[in-house]
């Protein structure tokens, strides 16, 4: 599963226009762990708009936003079905925008980062859900990503990926409109071809290096 990933983005990059919300004003260089806030695409009225929410998803009726602490992952097969996460399935999907992704494994008994890119490097979309807890007039919005069975570039290291959608299926996944079966097919793993993996950077220290933990990490 994935538990870390980075965003990496210029001052005015261009790259943002693909997930339509134009091009932001200010450079992003930052690891994403669960509990804390990262950026999502999702569909409104007037279109297309920017937010954040925390990952790991709280549904409407949890007692506490605790909870999230096991759902930022959620897998494709079951989404329509758990309770934790079938209400956002069906009404507010999301893009979660990142640039690489990242999985332990064991090397000798001690624990490595691997990184895995799409295309080489490029900005990406996650299929993602979002949910809104809590007080209605100042909600906890929180998000979760869907995953899948891996593709053969993933598979060595891991029975699970991210579910990275294509530019040209984002419309389909925010569509409120779309079927559950068409939803479900768009649930693929990435063809292997388009993803490559290299031994890691540490994401914690990166992140350490990008801004203080609080603690968070030990």
């Amino acid at each position: 599963m994935c538990v870390a990933d980075y965003i990496e983005a210029k001052v005015k990059d261009a790259r943002w226009k693909r997930f339509g919300v134009g091009e932001l004003d200010e450079a992003i260089e930052r690891a994403n762990f669960p509990s804390r806030e990262r950026e999502i695409v999702r569909h409104t009225p007037e279109g297309r708009v920017l937010a954040y929410a925390h990952w790991g998803l709280v549904p409407s009726w949890a007692q506490d936003a605790r909870i999230g602490r096991r759902a930022y992952n959620a897998r494709s097969e079951t989404v329509a079905e758990k309770p934790m996460f079938r209400a956002a399935f069906k009404s507010r999907r999301c893009l979660l925008i990142g640039s690489s992704y990242c999985e332990w494994v064991d090397e000798g008994g001690k624990s490595a980062s691997l990184e895995f890119a799409i295309d080489g490097g490029d900005m990406y979309a996650y299929a993602g859900l979002w949910e809104k807890w809590g007080d209605p007039e100042s909600p906890y919005i929180s998000c979760t990503m869907l995953t899948c069975p891996p593709n053969s570039t993933v598979e060595p290291f891991n029975d699970r990926m991210p579910v990275i959608l294509s530019p040209e299926d984002y419309d389909a996944w925010l569509d409120p409109q779309t079927s559950h079966r068409d939803l479900l097919a768009l649930c693929l793993p990435l063809d292997a071809s388009r993803v490559s993996v290299r031994r890691g950077r540490d994401p914690r220290k990166f992140d350490r290096e990008h801004r203080d933990l609080g603690g968070l990490f030990g």
